[in-house]
């Protein structure tokens, strides 16, 4: 890729904003944990805080429309160039991995959460499989409520509560027994209502197994 320079420094600049970020948000962020308003405020502001400190600076127009592009700010009336829809489609593809590796999702698992995620940037994730020696599997890796998860599914990160416990382990495939065990934390303690789950490739997804236990 052209334009190596800026790359860098946007993905460098992009991070800038985490500062005014506290460290127990970042930690809940890293985890997966939900967020309440102020504290994904706070997330969410991160780009344009970077954006007021770079600028005055000169010949970084580039790296802003970069960053830019980061924080989700529209294109100008000319667009974007070539340089700087290659570097987003880039930087958004190495933070979401680095995101869900943070999470303890492997690296297999972490690149079929994003391709099935976010399917726009193709040649940008097919260069991360070939980086990191990772071929396509079978089994769709997909975000589901932890009302949704069925027999059979695997699970790829923790089912925690949302006090950080981990309640069952990542790589448990869900049996009967583990939606009766869901059913009875439910009742005692707020659980993430989110989950990374492995569905079988040729398992029917209807969300209904978990939803008949309660």
């Amino acid at each position: 890729m052209d334009g190596l320079w800026e790359i860098e420094v946007a993905a460098m600049a992009s991070q800038l904003g985490a500062v005014t970020v506290p460290a127990a948000t970042m930690q809940k962020m890293e985890r997966g944990l939900p967020l309440n308003a102020d504290e994904q405020a706070a997330v969410d502001n991160m780009p344009r805080i970077a954006l007021r400190l770079l600028g005055d600076i000169p010949m970084m127009e580039e790296v802003l429309a970069i960053v830019g592009g980061l924080s989700g700010a529209p294109a100008g009336p000319e667009g974007r160039s070539a340089l700087v829809e290659d570097a987003i489609a880039v930087l958004w593809t190495a933070t979401a991995y680095e995101s869900l590796q943070t999470r303890g999702v492997t690296d297999v698992n972490a690149i079929n959460v994003i391709e099935e995620r976010h399917d726009q940037y193709p040649h940008v994730i097919a260069a991360l499989r070939r980086l990191k020696g990772v071929r396509a599997v079978k089994d769709s890796v997909r975000s589901v409520r932890v009302t949704e998860l069925e027999v059979g599914m695997r699970l790829i990160e923790d089912v925690v509560a949302t006090n950080g416990l981990v309640l069952i382990g990542k790589e448990t495939v869900i049996t009967e027994l583990m939606l009766d065990r869901l059913t009875t934390f439910a009742r005692a303690v707020e659980l993430v209502e989110e989950v990374l789950a492995a569905v079988p490739y040729k398992a029917s997804y209807q969300p209904t197994a978990y939803a008949g236990h309660r």
